[in-house]
């Protein structure tokens, strides 16, 4: 799960310039890497590493869309 989380993020960055399906990837990605780390707390997997690089990014494309969408709005 932290592998496709990262994976998710990372192209999630990418997409939230074309269209709202980095958005939908992005939120793929955070809930995928919270499920990752979550099985790393409980001790099912060893990539909590891997689960936060995939969370940290793919919340910051979260983040990125809404900003540019809340941009578009209001200019």
């Amino acid at each position: 799960m932290a592998i496709a989380g990262l994976a998710c993020g990372a192209i999630a960055l990418v997409l939230i310039w074309f269209s709202v399906i980095g958005l939908v990837v992005a939120i793929a990605g955070v809930g995928l890497s919270v499920i990752g780390l979550t099985r790393a707390d409980q001790g099912h997997a060893d990539s909590k590493v891997v689960a936060g690089i995939g969370l940290a990014s793919a919340a910051v494309a979260t983040l990125a869309w809404l900003t540019f969408f809340a941009v578009a709005i209001l200019s």
